[in-house]
C-alpha cells in the first residue's frame, strides 16, 4: 500500500511539472502575441502619420501656388529640420515598401501538408531595400501533431533562395505537444528584422518549416515584410 501511494505521489508530481510546463509555454506565448500587436500598432501610427504628412504637404503646395499667382517674383522661404547624418526629419524611420502573403484565412485545417521535409510555409517580395534600412518580417502559421509524443520543429528565414548560406532566422527545437496535448492547430508566432548592409533588389523573404511527417502545417498563415527607413 505505501508503494502504491509513493507511486501516486510520483505520478501527481510528473502531472505538475508538466502542466507548469504547458503554463509556461503559454505565457511566453502571450508575450510573444502582445509583442507582434505592439509592432502592427506601431506601423498602423507610422502609416497615419505618413498620410498626414503627405496630406498636409500638399496643401501647402496649393496655398502657395494660390497666394503666387500674379507674383511671380516673390520669394518663398522653405524651413527643412536637417539631423545630424544629413537627412530631413521627414526622411527618418518612414514606411517604404510592404508586402504580404496570407493562404488559408477561413480554413484553419489546411493545408494539412506533413513537414517531414523543409517545406515553404510563404514568401514575400520587396522591390528595392536600401542598404541600412530595416526589413520587419512578422509571421503567424499552426501546426498539428499527430503523434502521441512530443515533436520539435524547426523555423527558418531565407533571403532570394533556399540554401544554408542564406539563413538570417533559425529557430530550432520548438516543441510541439503530443496528441490531445494542446496539439491542435497550435500558434507559430515568427519575428524578425533583416538589416541589409547593401543595397538589396527584388529581395524575397521565404519562411520554411520542418519537423516530421507526424506533424502537420495548418492555417491560418500570414507573413509580413515592411521595409522601413532608419
Amino acid at each position: 500500500m505505501v508503494k502504491d501511494y509513493k507511486r501516486e505521489i510520483k505520478e501527481l508530481k510528473y502531472e505538475m511539472e508538466d502542466l507548469l510546463l504547458q503554463l509556461q509555454e503559454q505565457v511566453q506565448l502571450q508575450k510573444q502575441l502582445q509583442l507582434q500587436l505592439q509592432l502592427q500598432k506601431q506601423l498602423q501610427l507610422q502609416l497615419q502619420n505618413q498620410d498626414q504628412d503627405q496630406n498636409q504637404a500638399q496643401a501647402q503646395n496649393d496655398t502657395d501656388t494660390i497666394s503666387n499667382v500674379g507674383n511671380p517674383s516673390q520669394n518663398q522661404n522653405v524651413n527643412v529640420t536637417v539631423t545630424a547624418d544629413g537627412k530631413s526629419a521627414d526622411q527618418v524611420g518612414k514606411l517604404v515598401d510592404f508586402d504580404y502573403d496570407t493562404r488559408f484565412s477561413l480554413n484553419p485545417l489546411a493545408p494539412s501538408t506533413p513537414l517531414g521535409n523543409e517545406t515553404t510555409v510563404a514568401e514575400v517580395n520587396l522591390d528595392n531595400v536600401a542598404a541600412g534600412n530595416q526589413v520587419l518580417l512578422n509571421g503567424l502559421f499552426h501546426v498539428d501533431n499527430d503523434a502521441k509524443a512530443f515533436r520539435t520543429l524547426r523555423v527558418r528565414i531565407y533571403r532570394n533562395t533556399i540554401a544554408p548560406a542564406n539563413v538570417i532566422y533559425d529557430a530550432n527545437f520548438m516543441e510541439i505537444d503530443g496528441e490531445n496535448r494542446d496539439d491542435q492547430n497550435q500558434p507559430i508566432p515568427v519575428l524578425h528584422v533583416d538589416e541589409p548592409t547593401t543595397d538589396l533588389n527584388n529581395v524575397t523573404y521565404i519562411l520554411t518549416a520542418q519537423a516530421t511527417n507526424d506533424v502537420l502545417l495548418r492555417g491560418p498563415i500570414t507573413l509580413t515584410a515592411s521595409e522601413i527607413r532608419d
